[in-house]
C-alpha cells in the first residue's frame, strides 16, 4: 500500500515539472480557449500570452522536482502513516499549483500595461 501511495503523491508534482517542460518547449503559439496558461490577463495579447507561458514555465519546472522531493520525503518520515500523509500532501499539492497563478499575474502585471502592451 505505501509504495502506491508514494508513487500518487509524487506523480502529481512530477506532472507540473513535465508540463512545465513541455510548455517551455511547445508552448502553444496562438491564444486559444482550449489549452494553455488562460486567464485574461494573459490572453490579453499575442506578447502577453507567449510571456506568461515563458513565466508559467520557469516557475512550474523547478517547482514541480522540488515539491516532489519534499512530497517524497514526507512520505517516508510518515510511513506508519502514509494514507493520511498522501492526502495532506496532496492538499498541498493542490494549493501550491493554485498559488502559481499569482506570480504569473504579479509578472505579467508589472511587465505589461492593462491593454496587453509592453510597459517602457
Amino acid at each position: 500500500m505505501f509504495l502506491f501511495l508514494f508513487l500518487c503523491t509524487v506523480l502529481l508534482p512530477v506532472m507540473m515539472s513535465v508540463i512545465g517542460l513541455l510548455m517551455k518547449k511547445y508552448p502553444p503559439k496562438k491564444i486559444n480557449f482550449f489549452y494553455g496558461y488562460r486567464t485574461s490577463r494573459s490572453m490579453k495579447s499575442q506578447a502577453t500570452w507567449d510571456f506568461a507561458h515563458k513565466r508559467f514555465s520557469q516557475i512550474w519546472i523547478p517547482l514541480g522536482f522540488v515539491v516532489a522531493l519534499v512530497s517524497g520525503a514526507v512520505m517516508f518520515a510518515f510511513k506508519r502513516h502514509c494514507e493520511i500523509a498522501s492526502e495532506i500532501m496532496l492538499f498541498i499539492q493542490i494549493a501550491i499549483i493554485l498559488f502559481t497563478i499569482f506570480p504569473v499575474e504579479k509578472a505579467l502585471k508589472e511587465n505589461f500595461d492593462e491593454n496587453g502592451n509592453p510597459k517602457n
